[in-house]
């Protein structure tokens, strides 16, 4: 099972982050076969402004590898929604903050053997990066939080018996849309995340409270909750759990 916490940061060294992916991939066949690798993907609002992200992170994990480093791979892409606003069209460096513009930037570690067992709880996997935007208006004090990203990888068992990751058998999800910053408002709009897990197995959904350093809650604003974080008109926006569409019905 893969939790992944998709929210809002800025930082002095990495201002302006959306969020992002941690995920993973087991090996079965070639030279590192029973070994894993570790990719994280991060965003941040890339409109007016010179912060940028790292070339390198660590995940933070209490799994057998400890700390683990991720290079970037590739360069920054700007993944801005297409759509137009006066006078220029959505796009990084061209709109001030808080208008959807928006850079995807891709990390990946070496091959990493894991030798152990995960605990019921299972190993998590985590980064944060301080701190999100101020722009944010379902946050309090969005700005004074840290972003926090979070995987957990859990026991795999095969007849019932617990199976020592250090002949790995399974990967992650991993999602294959990158995030929406801009819709429409008075219109219905349906955003599916195209998650795919290369192992096929099923794939659940929920809401996921929004977690600031070391996994603290952050607080929501008036009218907003970690199950209702969209403005959707008067109802809570509809998440379906076996599908992971989003479906909202915005007014602002």
């Amino acid at each position: 099972l893969l939790v992944a916490l998709m929210s809002f940061s800025i930082s002095a060294y990495a201002t302006h982050a959306y969020g992002g992916e941690i995920t993973w991939k087991c090996f079965s066949t070639g030279p590192n076969a029973g070994k894993f690798k570790f990719y994280m993907t991060l965003y941040r609002d890339c409109g007016s402004g010179t912060a940028t992200l790292p070339s390198s992170v660590a995940i933070n994990s209490n799994s057998p590898a400890g700390t683990i480093s991720l290079s970037q791979v590739g360069t920054n892409t700007d993944v801005s929604p297409s759509c137009y606003i006066s006078p220029s069209p959505i796009r990084c460096n061209t709109v001030s903050s808080g208008q959807g513009a928006l850079e995807e930037a891709k990390f990946e570690s070496a091959f990493i053997n894991l030798n152990g067992t995960p605990s019921a709880t299972g190993w998590t996997f985590s980064y944060s990066l301080c701190c999100r935007p101020n722009t944010i208006s379902n946050l309090v004090n969005a700005g004074s939080s840290d972003l926090f990203l979070r995987a957990v990888m859990y026991p795999y068992a095969v007849n019932g018996q617990i199976q020592n990751t250090n002949s790995c058998y399974d990967s992650s999800p991993r999602f294959l849309e990158s995030p929406k910053t801009a819709i429409c408002t008075g219109y219905k709009h349906t955003y599916g995340q195209f998650s795919f897990d290369n192992d096929l197995d099923s794939l659940t959904y929920a809401w996921a409270p929004v977690l600031s350093n070391n996994g603290s809650a952050v607080a929501y604003s008036t009218g907003y909750s970690f199950s209702n974080p969209l403005p959707n008109d008067s109802v809570a926006a509809q998440l379906n759990s076996l599908t992971g569409k989003v479906t909202v019905y915005p007014t602002i």
